[in-house]
């Protein structure tokens, strides 16, 4: 009996894994994982546990730490921050959590881009501020469903040259993945095996002389 509970635990494990999700997703290591973009100034990008913009002080939404995008100097190249996450199928779920600061007439360029391959498949504007050069408080949480199958996803967020001095914060990235038909059939596949191992053998009557 542990052995047929062994089994299906370890086909539900396959299944639940069919789709990779981000790893590091609440930047509770730093940046492992994270690829900094070509040309990213890596001053620009850090990790912190709390933001104080006068009275307000911002903190997690999960864990301890959470991700700060600073705007790049005027003119130069966007501070960019990305990882691959691998194949997703249609129908996954995929949120995180972010506020940003500065002018808010200058918040155009915040963006969270899913890439396939090479190419750019969606593009958020991410260009609200809750106070005038602040993050307040708050966050705000962003929530979709990818509607076709993505080969080969990449999470990027990214903040362009402004002139004023922006800055992005990200937090709790989440990738509910729905699994693939072929790992549903596995696990399928495995049940039934087990309800067919699980039935009593059949017994023959042998017939007694009285």
């Amino acid at each position: 009996m542990h052995a047929k509970i062994a089994v299906l635990l370890v086909l539900a494990f396959f299944v639940s894994t069919a789709n990779a999700i981000p790893i590091n997703p609440s930047f509770e290591s730093g940046l492992t994982s994270w690829n900094l973009g070509s040309g990213t100034d890596p001053w620009n990008i850090s990790v912190v546990n709390s933001v104080s913009a006068g009275p307000d002080t911002l903190l997690p939404t999960d864990g301890n730490y959470f991700l700060t995008l600073y705007s790049p100097h005027f003119g130069s190249g966007p501070t960019y921050l990305w990882q691959n996450i691998g194949d997703l199928v249609a129908g996954t779920a995929v949120s995180f959590d972010w506020t940003s600061s500065g002018d808010p007439l200058f918040l155009s360029g915040n963006f969270f881009g899913i890439y396939s391959g090479a190419s750019e498949v969606l593009s958020v504007a991410l260009a609200t501020a809750p106070i005038l050069n602040g993050p307040g408080t708050s966050w705000n949480t962003l929530t979709f469903s990818l509607p076709t199958d993505l080969p080969d996803a990449t999470f990027g967020f990214k903040v362009l040259g402004s002139p004023e001095n922006n800055m992005l914060y990200i937090d709790n990235i989440s990738v509910a993945s729905v699994p693939e038909p072929s790992s549903l059939a596995l696990l399928a596949a495995g049940v039934g095996l087990i309800g067919f191992t699980s039935r009593p053998p059949k017994r023959t009557a042998i017939a007694q002389a009285v």
